[in-house]
């Protein structure tokens, strides 16, 4: 907390409205508004089909296999033993 100066304010609000008077005053913008922005020219965009795009395997000639994923080492496998 001590590094941060908008949590530092924020600890005493009672209302989403306040912090983001503090977040505007301390950082200069509010990602809240960053949001609504987003909201209002999302919902002046067309709209976007969700049907996914699909192609039979005989119409690309060849069907891919996606590559084997290494998963990860557990950590205490890895550490050195004390």
């Amino acid at each position: 907390m001590s590094r941060n100066s908008l949590a530092r304010a924020i600890m005493t609000t009672a209302t989403l409205d306040e912090a983001e008077a503090y977040s505007r005053e301390i950082c200069g913008f509010s990602e809240i508004d960053y949001e609504r922005n987003k909201a209002a020219w999302l919902k002046d965009q067309p709209p976007v089909p969700l049907t996914p795009k699909t192609s039979s395997p005989s119409s690309t000639g060849s069907r891919q296999t996606p590559a084997p994923v290494a998963s990860p080492t557990p950590r205490s496998a890895t550490s050195p033993r004390h």
